[in-house]
């Protein structure tokens, strides 16, 4: 089951993370002035090891930089990821706003230009999560040309971009031009793309410049722009509309209560091989007060966007039906619920863990674990501690001659002096050889 929280309007707060310090906090800030129910905080690394605070609740807030639990994220409702540099988020990071997103219901934004959307971060944790593949090569450096900004008919009636009182076609074409983006290949499939490049042709037609799409319980979203905050000074810009746009944006990727169909993960060992075990779920909405019956596609791809299984269903409201598919190997699959008009009205990422085979036997050689335990005074040593086997085996040698000398130690049959120190030999040649193989 997924946590879900329930927040408070007037405690609507975003997180901003910047790899730098750059214009775009300043006028985003400057378009929540006017709505105090959204509160905006600031984080940008100032340097390797400092980080500069805005906005925080407490002094002990963000103290060390990027949240490293999710008790720590989970008083914001969006993150958003500016003009940040691959090598700026490390995996555990990554994996933390996945969590944020997919199962606290939690709102990311990444925007920035070439780079942002880098090659770098093709494959990566945080790519799962967004509505766009990243290119797979760095592709062409030096995207400065002139550009204007053109809503897809998705982008013209979603709310986020309704800004003013007239024609939105006409509103946004007056954008003022841009000379900066990120260029990436393809929306992924669910996604909605809000807008595109006025020229530039990617593999799938014009290069996406904006997209959104649902993951687990969150929003996820992009903007491919550089110095977005530019429309705000434009000549015949009206700032209002700026202001607006953010707004809606933040209150978007904050809902999180939209999802028409719940997926939730059985209560089992997500280890494979196995069949997983999920369940489906309708939420009864207005709009099908009087549908007794609805019809879907369940859709589970893989890490590699491959279909490992598809099947229609029927779905009542508030009645549960069981869905199981078969994973082989350990990987991150991806399981989407589609309507008749091929919209995804529900994500969950499901992740099945390999188990290290290192631990199979654990179980089974439990008596010699506790001997050697007993013969080496139960000296434990973390695995990022044994960079060198030779200090790991003198390390052994004092707790074991230690040991001696205090207490009465009862020997393992056939273990002597001569026995131990083979014993010591062969574990400090296995691990040199695993950390040749790259295996610690």
């Amino acid at each position: 089951m997924a946590m879900v929280r329930i927040v408070d309007e007037k405690e609507l707060r975003v997180l901003y993370v910047q790899g730098g310090l750059t214009w775009d906090y300043k006028f985003v800030m400057l378009a929540l002035r006017g709505d105090p129910t959204i509160k905006l905080t600031g984080l940008t690394r100032t340097s390797a090891k400092s980080v500069f605070r805005q906005n925080i609740e407490g002094s002990g807030e963000l103290l060390n930089g990027f949240p490293t639990t999710l008790d720590e994220l989970a008083p914001f409702r969006v993150v958003v990821l500016s003009n940040l540099n691959p090598g700026e988020l490390n995996r555990a990071q990554e994996e933390l706003l996945a969590r944020f997103c997919g199962e606290l219901g939690g709102g990311v934004l990444m925007m920035g230009g070439e780079a942002t959307f880098d090659a770098s971060w093709h494959g990566s944790r945080l790519e799962q999560l967004l509505p766009v593949v990243f290119a797979a090569s760095p592709g062409v450096s030096g995207l400065n040309r002139l550009f204007f900004i053109q809503l897809t008919d998705d982008g013209l009636k979603h709310p986020v971009f309704q800004v003013d009182s007239g024609s939105m076609r006409e509103t946004w074409s007056k954008l003022p031009a841009f000379t900066q983006y990120g260029r990436v290949d393809s929306a992924k499939p669910g996604a909605q793309v809000w807008a595109v490049h006025g020229q530039d042709q990617g593999p799938k037609g014009r290069r996406i410049l904006m997209a959104a799409q649902r993951f687990g319980a969150g929003l996820t979203a992009v903007i491919c722009v550089q110095n977005f905050w530019r429309w705000r000074l434009a000549k015949d810009s009206e700032p209002e509309q700026f202001d607006r746009f953010w707004r809606q944006m933040f209150r978007y990727l904050a809902d999180s209560s939209r999802q028409e169909v719940t997926i939730h993960i059985g209560d089992q060992d997500l280890s494979p091989p196995l069949d997983v075990r999920l369940s489906i779920e309708r939420e009864p909405s207005p709009e099908a007060m009087n549908v007794g019956i609805a019809k879907y596609i369940v859709r589970v791809e893989n890490s590699r966007k491959q279909v490992v299984k598809e099947q229609a269903v029927e779905l009542h409201a508030k009645r549960p039906l069981e869905f199981f598919f078969h994973a082989e190997e350990g990987e991150l699959f991806t399981v989407s619920v589609v309507d008749a008009n091929k919209n995804a009205v529900g994500t969950r990422p499901v992740e099945i863990k390999q188990i290290n085979v290192e631990y199979l036997n654990t179980a089974r050689d439990m008596d010699n674990l506790r001997q050697w335990a007993g013969l080496s005074g139960r000296l434990a040593v973390k695995i990022e501690d044994c960079r060198e086997p030779g200090e790991l085996v003198g390390r052994i040698q004092e707790r074991v001659e230690e040991a001696r000398r205090n207490t009465l130690v009862r020997l393992p049959a056939g273990i002597n002096g001569w026995m131990l120190a083979r014993v010591l030999g062969s574990l400090a040649a296995e691990w040199l050889l695993r950390k040749k193989w790259g295996l610690v």
